[in-house]
């Protein structure tokens, strides 16, 4: 084990959360302050033999979402809370366990610009080597509202990346990610929308990502059923060829884009995203590939919401078919 990572976990975990206390008798004067627990499951595995299980806990004293406000919503003030999240799967002959615990604080600076701070603490074990490892990771977010309907997002993280599924190398020599991470959300009409997001990121075997995704949508229906459709593309880069994980030194791909939501009753209603898409690997053919999200909700994201849903990518590409499954459950519930 590298001595700089070395600490005792539990020990670091309870000073994590007495240091979440702290913050949390901190900023206890929010003036908004509906509770919310969020818990997420799922279950991923890929044509290659990769898979993944995913079970992460999750409390905040503030119910909050930038881009999507709750009912009664408040823009001011400060929210805390914590994550746990346990991980497990197996690549090739690698089988790995991670644990991860952090601690959350945000705070609204202004209505229109929202902060907010992440400290986790993870354990990631190889088991097929018997080998493990500790790491203090984090990431800083900033939130702008700006006139005109603009949205921006920027982050800036440190992070494990085998929860990403870049196997097996990355469960292997315990990788770690480095970078920034910038979104923009633009709604010129009500039922017209540009999204796109800026990532470059480092990682600690000095390879380099760079990746840029772009789309625009309309939104066509009623109440009950609404649809936006439009175009979209998608780019990765790589500095360097790595064995051990998927490391394109130029991917593009362009095509439709869709997002279908139906409310049958007013508890439950059914989504689909869907997007079809041409792309080419590095000076490959060109190849066609589709995502699709299927999901069925239950009740109100204000008390209490369910998710049950199936999220599969898949690409063919000069007679070879490559394809990820995600069985996926997620639950709100707001006191």
């Amino acid at each position: 084990m590298n001595s700089g990572n070395r600490f005792n976990f539990s020990t670091s975990v309870i000073a994590l959360f007495r240091l979440s206390a702290l913050i949390a008798l901190t900023f206890n004067q929010a003036t908004f302050s509906t509770e919310q627990f969020s818990l997420n499951s799922k279950v991923t595995s890929t044509r290659d033999k990769l898979t993944l299980r995913d079970y992460e806990l999750q409390w905040r004293n503030k119910r909050s979402n930038f881009f999507w406000p709750y009912a009664m919503e408040e823009f001011s003030g400060s929210d805390y809370g914590f994550d746990v999240a346990k991980r497990d799967g197996s690549a090739g002959t690698s089988l790995f366990t991670g644990y991860e615990a952090g601690i959350h604080s945000g705070h609204y600076l202004t209505p229109n610009l929202y902060t907010s701070a992440n400290l986790e603490l993870d354990h990631v074990e190889n088991k097929s080597a018997n080998s493990k490892h500790q790491f203090l990771n984090g990431q800083w977010n900033a939130f702008w509202r700006l006139p005109e309907r603009f949205y921006l997002h920027f982050q800036l993280r440190k992070d494990v990346v085998y929860e990403k599924m870049f196997f097996p190398k990355a469960s292997e020599q315990f990788m770690r990610e480095f970078g920034p991470t910038a979104r923009l959300l633009w709604i010129p009409l009500t039922d017209l929308r540009f999204s796109s997001r800026l990532e470059q990121l480092k990682f600690s075997d000095d390879n380099k990502r760079s990746y840029a995704d772009f789309d625009i949508k309309t939104r066509i229906g009623t109440r009950d059923q609404w649809y936006w459709l439009g175009i979209g593309s998608e780019y990765y880069r790589y500095a360097k060829d790595m064995l051990g994980y998927w490391t394109p030194r130029q991917f593009k791909s362009f095509g439709l884009r869709s997002e279908l939501v139906h409310s049958f009753t007013q508890d439950w209603k059914a989504s689909w995203g869907l997007n079809l898409h041409r792309f080419r690997d590095e000076n490959r053919r060109w190849g066609d590939g589709y995502y699709s999200n299927l999901a069925v909700e239950y009740g109100k994201r204000e008390e209490l919401g369910l998710k049950l849903g199936h999220e599969r990518i898949q690409s063919v590409q000069s007679g070879s078919k490559w394809y990820n499954d995600t069985i996926y459950l997620q639950a709100l519930f707001s006191y």
